[in-house]
């Protein structure tokens, strides 16, 4: 792959895990900033500041906005988990693109003070353990685990090895009741006790007067989740830390489950925490919870009682949603397909005529109102290549539509799966001219389209073209599939500026000057013949026939004058 001509961008991964990758410095190096990247950076560095009160927010996008690649270089950042010159080819992108206003308050912020990063993951445990538990983790990792203050689970464990050696047969009675009662191994209760899991606690709490003549477990060392980390920043200064930075990534995860069981307690806590982190001062707490919805949204359907305390605890919470200008989408795909120069500028003398007859052809279609002309040609007919312009026009817009962790755009782009960009590359041939076109779409997204049938009309129309694929079966010629395939997409994503018509479906289906006209007025005419689609006088948009038995006649009659 090393000698081809085109390549994705070395490190550019499609799947990022936050906990992982902070410290990897090749992510980081790779990563192509976006305006989201340096809004929400700003708006972090901003936040440090001592007398800052905005310290805790949301950040919300959905799959395939980025968000977690995004989230790792501000959190390697806030960490120092790797070395500042490693930012380089990152600070160089941020030149590129035109953010020099921004470029050296980044680089401030490169070599500021560290911060206790706390990362955690919405895995199903309740707030107070997964909080507990990832304070103590990162402490560990950094080498300050002694700053840890005692809590009720640290004097558990240390009652326990008392008994171990001072008093074996307290143990003993301990572990017969802890199976009686509970039903559990002692060794599994022991693990569940050091990950602060509080339902070890509860068991521990219950039995301990049973084997001690009736003596309540005394919680004298105890700490609510917001107070120990406060006094941990307040210890980390010391350390050489500005403070702590929690980063919860997969937040909507927990939402999901805490709605799911009713964990009202959780939603106190995680109010009380917000309002500290923005009242903590000189001794910083931050707290980013990293979601796909807000959190109002997930608690739809609920009574309004509970609604309002869920949009009461959202309101503690500064909220980013993450967008991209469709601008700068084009610019970051052109981006991640390099080009290796000598090779592309060979290839761009040697197919000038196709280049130019697919440039002149994309302006005409009006396509890309939001570029200039020069923009067009840089961006999307060269940068993007091999993709078809209809495919880089439609890709942002069906991953923000469909998109799920295991389809968006940034896998479409970097993996070798079956019909992505990825696959094209690893079996195409560099010499010659040849353009990824809107059909391959409907291939890569045909899966989650129809999970979301009922939801998204995309779902709807892919639906409709797979029936009519079969319809038509043996008979049904490639041209004729790949034609479905590409209306399928125009209809589903209902552009103003992109509709399903015969001009549109002919501009995705070409390929520089390559396209043979005829054979795609032939295709057209016997979908129309077959009662597989037809045109609408009134403003030639095609629209699919649905079922085999509808009488083509009447259905254009009953069409007539639409608008």
């Amino acid at each position: 792959m090393e000698d081809n001509m085109i390549s994705i961008a070395g490190g550019f991964q499609y799947s990022v895990n936050i906990d992982y990758d902070v410290g990897n410095a090749k992510k980081v190096a790779s990563y192509v900033p976006t305006d989201a990247f340096v809004s929400l950076t700003s708006d972090v560095i901003d936040s440090l500041e001592s007398l800052s009160t905005n310290r805790s927010r949301i950040v919300v996008g959905p799959y395939g906005t980025g968000k977690s690649h995004l989230i790792t270089v501000i959190a390697s950042v806030l960490k120092k988990s790797i070395q500042v010159e490693n930012y380089s080819p990152l600070v160089g992108r941020l030149k590129q693109a035109g953010y020099d206003s921004f470029v050296q308050k980044f680089e401030r912020f490169l070599h500021g003070e560290p911060y206790l990063t706390v990362l955690l993951n919405g895995n199903g445990k309740d707030l107070e353990q997964t909080f507990t538990y990832g304070l103590q983790r990162a402490l560990l990792e950094a080498g300050v685990q002694d700053l840890m203050p005692r809590t009720s689970f640290e004097v558990a464990n240390e009652t326990l090895g008392l008994w171990a050696t001072e008093y074996p047969s307290t143990l003993a009675d301990f572990k017969s009741l802890l199976s009686e009662t509970y039903e559990t191994t002692y060794s599994n209760f022991y693990e569940k006790l050091m990950e602060f899991d509080h339902r070890a606690m509860s068991a521990f709490r219950a039995i301990f007067p049973k084997v001690t003549a009736g003596t309540e477990f005394n919680l004298f060392d105890t700490r609510d989740v917001p107070d120990l980390y406060r006094e941990v920043s307040v210890l980390l200064r010391d350390k050489g830390y500005r403070g702590v930075y929690v980063v919860f990534d997969e937040f909507n995860k927990y939402l999901e489950s805490s709605i799911q069981e009713g964990k009202m307690s959780d939603l106190k806590l995680l109010q009380d925490l917000a309002e500290m982190c923005n009242r903590s001062g000189e001794a910083q707490v931050h707290l980013m919870l990293i979601s796909h919805q807000h959190m109002s949204q997930y608690a739809t359907g609920l009574s309004d009682e509970l609604l309002d305390t869920w949009r009461k605890v959202e309101g503690r919470f500064t909220s980013v949603r993450l967008r991209q200008s469709s601008t700068k989408t084009y610019q970051l795909i052109a981006t991640v397909i390099e080009k290796e120069p000598v090779k592309w500028g060979s290839f761009l003398k040697s197919n000038e005529a196709e280049f130019h007859m697919q440039s002149k052809a994309t302006r005409e279609n009006g396509l890309f109102r939001e570029l200039k002309e020069d923009e067009i040609e840089r961006w999307v007919i060269n940068g993007c290549y091999p993709l078809h312009p209809s495919t880089v026009f439609c890709l942002p817009r069906i991953s923000n539509r469909l998109a799920q962790n295991e389809r968006t755009l940034f896998t479409f782009l970097s993996t070798e799966d079956m019909n992505t960009l990825g696959f094209y590359l690893s079996h195409a041939d560099d010499e010659r001219y040849s353009l990824l076109t809107l059909d391959v779409l409907f291939d890569y997204f045909m899966d989650l389209a129809q999970k979301q049938r009922n939801q998204d009309s995309l779902g709807k129309s892919f639906l409709k073209a797979r029936e009519s694929i079969s319809k038509m079966g043996a008979s049904l010629r490639l041209v004729e599939t790949r034609m479905l395939k590409c209306l399928a997409v125009l209809v589903g994503l209902e552009e103003p500026n992109f509709p399903p018509t015969y001009s549109n479906l002919e501009f995705c289906l070409s390929s520089g000057g390559q396209s043979d006209s005829e054979e795609l007025a032939n295709a057209f005419k016997n979908l129309v013949e077959q009662k597989i689609v037809y045109e609408r006088k009134s403003d030639k948009r095609i629209h699919f026939l649905a079922g085999s038995d509808i009488d083509f006649r009447s259905a254009m009659d009953s069409v007539k004058g639409d608008s």
